[in-house]
């Protein structure tokens, strides 16, 4: 029997991700210059058993 546990982001914390297109000089973009576009999945804890026969 294996124990398997696996956990992402375990206490929840705001993970931000800019994204590739994060440097964008164009004039209309300046407003929402390093502003992040979107975040990182939220707390996911995940617990399972294994029994090989």
């Amino acid at each position: 029997m294996e124990l398997l546990i696996e956990a992402f982001n375990p206490f929840n914390s705001t993970l931000f991700n800019f994204g590739a297109e994060f440097v964008n000089f164009n004039p209309a973009s300046l407003g929402n210059f390093l502003v992040p576009q979107r975040t990182i999945k939220p707390r996911t804890m995940r617990i399972g058993a294994r029994i090989d026969f």
